[in-house]
């Protein structure tokens, strides 16, 4: 069951570990799935829909 977790404080910061998670879960995603089809040609574009996440990518 999940676990539902409060937090007071800064919502900002909480937004960007989202986001960093998120681009973490993403591109690892990718990675795994182009690694297990080699043999498939694809080209993968990430959207970003805003700098702040495009930034979050770049960092990783």
């Amino acid at each position: 069951m999940s676990e539902i977790k409060y937090h007071v404080g800064d919502i900002t910061r909480l937004q960007v570990d989202a986001i960093v998670n998120a681009a973490k879960i993403a591109l690892l995603t990718v990675k795994e799935w182009i690694g297990e089809h080699a043999d498939y040609e694809m080209e993968v574009t990430i959207v970003c829909f805003s700098e702040g996440v495009h930034q979050s990518y770049r960092k990783l």
